[in-house]
């Protein structure tokens, strides 16, 4: 029994069809059998132990390619999840210098002659927001092109995966193959042993040992195979659990921008203006819906409103925060020992 691992699956076992294996004795049998009108001197008989080196190399051959091409991904992977991770890291340290805190002060407007309210202070703070709109815009066009590439790279390492099954069922049939071959040769030596024991002698020490060695060559593809199979599901999940965290991070920091421009409007009579929010769109367009919608329904001047623009925008930080630090906390857990 061969253990194989398909594409949709992380271990699964298969047992080759009994045909197959009936087909593998037969022509093992009758491989061995021609050795016994041979000369070890003969050239026929080098040339026949040179059709051993030949089982399985074209499903070897592929695997190795299969390998390879998806080694040659690997750098460029890393750099972009690299890239990505940079990225989220930068967004997290532009949120510190943004985020309000919780004593208010940042928000609280100070008193001309202790008498008339200024929202000078308040101003001051949502121009913060226009100062990082170029770092929040360079982080997330850095987001957006890992999410994309890995995108694209998870297509491409699953083409591979893909193709790898059918190329390890075909080398478990060449192992087969060897295995039914030594058996043979092992049989023919030992009934030849007394009648011819030079020629068993040769049987063993040059057509046997080349059917050992090559089983043993295609035990240790099969072996590297499965373990390419598996580090590729790997890298289909690490894929998949960064671009939702880029997603999810590009989202939350949609909102918590949309929250600043609706905040500044209640809080200082005065729009936030970040002129290219919109070219900043994300996938998780009901995170900035929940987020604004129920600001934009709270009347301008209020102070309770104003509280509950000012706990909102506190929140749809805090979720950016949140969103950046799982992200790094799962790469961290990826992170081989």
């Amino acid at each position: 029994m061969i253990a194989i691992t398909p594409p949709n699956a992380e271990s699964a076992t298969t047992t080759l069809d009994p045909k197959i294996t009936a087909r593998n004795k037969a022509v093992a049998r009758e491989f061995a059998g021609q050795f016994v009108f041979l000369s070890a001197n003969d050239p026929e008989f080098d040339r026949k132990i040179g059709h051993i080196a030949a089982i399985g190399k074209s499903e070897e051959t592929a695997l190795a390619d299969l390998t390879h091409a998806a080694m040659t991904r690997s750098l460029s992977r890393d750099q972009q999840a690299a890239n990505g991770y940079s990225a989220m890291a930068n967004l997290r340290t532009i949120v510190e210098r943004l985020h309000p805190g919780g004593d208010d002060k940042a928000l609280q407007p100070r008193k001309f002659l202790g008498l008339f309210p200024s929202a000078r202070r308040q101003t001051g703070y949502f121009h913060r927001y226009e100062v990082e709109q170029g770092a929040i815009e360079a982080a997330l066009s850095t987001m957006k092109a890992s999410r994309d590439f890995l995108l694209l790279d998870t297509i491409a390492v699953n083409r591979l995966r893909e193709a790898m099954p059918p190329l390890l069922t075909k080398l478990a049939e060449s192992v087969h193959l060897c295995d039914c071959i030594e058996q043979r040769l092992e049989k023919l030596a030992t009934d030849i042993d007394a009648s011819d024991p030079s020629k068993a002698d040769a049987l063993r020490r040059d057509v046997l040992f080349a059917a050992r060695q090559r089983h043993m060559d295609l035990m240790t593809t099969t072996a590297l195979a499965q373990q390419s199979a598996l580090t590729l599901a790997l890298v289909t999940r690490n894929n998949t659990e960064l671009v939702k965290g880029i997603d999810r991070a590009t989202a939350t920091t949609i909102a918590a921008l949309r929250t600043a421009i609706i905040a500044s409007q209640t809080l200082t009579q005065q729009g936030l203006m970040l002129d290219r929010i919109e070219g900043l769109k994300a996938s998780g367009s009901s995170l900035i819906e929940a987020a604004a919608v129920p600001l934009e329904q709270s009347a301008p001047g209020d102070d309770m409103a104003a509280s509950q623009h000012l706990a909102a925008l506190r929140r749809a930080l805090d979720e950016v925060s949140e969103s950046v630090d799982s992200l790094a906390l799962q790469r961290s857990d990826h992170r081989p020992v």
